[in-house]
């Protein structure tokens, strides 16, 4: 099916997949409307630089509303979609790109309750968040790369009214999905973590509010940083 320009969907997952030969005819489709985030192809294919051309393409598997569409779930080409990122949280990108986030003053029974309004984009009160952050890869993507490597997790003072960093991890080999769980100030997060062995292990960050009311993050003891390339 064809979708109108703006329309908003929940993104359950993604993969990246090697390019087909011609494939680039794929891009030729309506393009996504102004505004937001966009996504993290920028411009790589290049015909200045041909060592330097995507041998792979970013495909977003996605939830639509019952009443656009009866099918469970469908793909999407990576190029055609933006991330709409919460107006709460987009002013503090710091020249990483958020691929995924969750409000941890939400109840997290309502799963996907971002995503469900017609403006995904648009917050009726700021709050606290858990963000994860990738930054932008200096040559090509590759097939195997990590989903993100870093994890912000963004507090908010309601007595001063503005946010503070709670927690910025080091740099780490991290895959989706991104689990929330628990309710009120007794919570956790789960991510997966690449070791140095390459297993994937589940780390759970847990939150707290000290004596003051500020947001807290203990991290797993055996979170390592992880060395740039």
């Amino acid at each position: 099916m064809r979708l109108d320009s703006g329309s908003s969907f929940e993104i359950i997952g993604w993969r990246r997949v090697t390019k087909l030969s011609g494939g680039e005819s794929s891009e030729s489709d309506t393009a996504p409307k102004a505004g937001s985030a966009a996504n993290n192809n920028k411009n790589i294919d290049s015909d200045e630089n041909p060592e330097e051309q995507e041998t792979t393409e970013l495909w977003y598997k996605v939830r639509l509303s019952p009443s656009i569409s009866p099918a469970p779930e469908g793909w999407i080409f990576g190029k055609q979609v933006e991330l709409t990122v919460p107006s709460d949280v987009i002013y503090y990108r710091t020249g990483r790109e958020f691929v995924a986030w969750r409000r941890l003053d939400e109840d997290t029974s309502d799963e996907g309750s971002a995503t469900r309004t017609k403006d995904v984009a648009k917050e009726s009160r700021p709050g606290s968040w858990v963000i994860l952050e990738k930054s932008s890869p200096k040559g090509p993507h590759k097939l195997d790369e990590p989903d993100f490597d870093r994890i912000y997790v963004l507090g908010y003072d309601k007595h001063n009214q503005e946010h503070y960093t709670a927690h910025r991890s080091p740099d780490l080999e991290g895959y989706l999905p991104l689990r929330l769980d628990g309710r009120g100030g007794n919570k956790t997060f789960t991510v997966q973590v690449k070791e140095d062995n390459g297993q994937l292990k589940a780390m759970r960050y847990a939150l707290y509010r000290d004596d003051h009311g500020v947001l807290r993050v203990t991290p797993p003891a055996d979170v390592k940083a992880k060395r740039r390339r």
